[in-house]
């Protein structure tokens, strides 16, 4: 595999985190060759003075806001061979990562990679080769860090109407239709961050959004009678314990499950 990558960030607030992931990227033993940063704040002062630097800041045009269609504008103005998608919530604990990383791919003759950080508190890492015979729907790439040969997004980019679950619908059809194969790296060096949604924070509707996209874009399996009557069961429990408002939240999540079987999901395609 080349080593020529570009780094892209969708982010739509300057953070002190972000800050660090730049220069945990240009920290990396295999650094970027570009970093690109799609702007979507509403200030587009926030990142002007990265220009300075040597980084590219792509505005997202105005127009609402579609996280496909923000990746796709950063893989665009990407010259590299490569793609590293990587989130501005990310925080890398090693400087040899990515290097490692892609010789492994390599010696596996594999062009596709992504790296998750360990929840199971593990000290030491692992890969995974997946492929068409072991993609549950939730174990392809992630738009958290992953890194794709740049054609291959330019020929087929995300779709804006895939809301939710946008890398594993792509991983579907990448390992479907390009016979592709993916190392999956889990190391306890790489860690996401979001304030919204991990540690000790939880959306509810955002795991809720995620397993209604994989169910109609990715994977059945998730909106199979069984998964809604599990969440119309837990709408029952709620409203036994008197948690009204906790108990229409799950019944209307099994409707809208049983409406994705037979129409597609009108949810707008965020980052949150």
């Amino acid at each position: 595999m080349a080593a020529s990558y570009g780094a892209i960030i969708r982010a739509h607030i300057r953070t002190e985190m972000f800050d660090n992931l730049i220069s945990a990227l240009r920290r990396q033993t295999l650094a970027p060759d570009q970093i690109i940063i799609v702007d979507s704040s509403s200030q587009r002062s926030a990142f002007e003075d990265l220009i300075a630097k040597d980084i590219r800041v792509v505005p997202y045009p105005e127009v609402p806001f579609n996280y496909s269609k923000a990746i796709n504008f950063g893989v665009a103005a990407n010259p590299c061979e490569y793609s590293l998608l990587i989130s501005s919530h990310m925080t890398i604990e090693d400087h040899t990562l990515i290097e490692r990383g892609i010789a492994i791919a390599a010696s596996n003759g594999i062009d596709a990679m992504t790296w998750v950080g360990d929840l199971d508190g593990n000290k030491s890492e692992a890969h995974f080769i997946i492929d068409r015979k072991n993609f549950h729907g939730q174990n392809g790439l992630s738009n958290s860090m992953s890194m794709v040969r740049t054609a291959l997004y330019v020929q087929r980019p995300y779709r804006e109407e895939v809301f939710s679950a946008e890398d594993q619908e792509w991983t579907s059809w990448y390992l479907k239709n390009m016979d592709g194969r993916i190392v999956r790296f889990v190391t306890p060096f790489l860690h996401y961050r979001n304030p919204y949604h991990s540690g000790n924070e939880f959306s509810e509707l955002k795991v809720f959004n995620e397993e209604l996209s994989l169910g109609h874009f990715v994977r059945r399996r998730f909106i199979y009678p069984d998964r809604i009557i599990l969440r119309a069961l837990r709408g029952v429990f709620a409203l036994l314990r008197g948690r009204n408002n906790r108990a229409r939240m799950h019944f209307r999540f099994a409707w809208l499950m049983t409406k994705a079987n037979f129409v597609r999901p009108d949810v707008q395609s965020k980052y949150f």
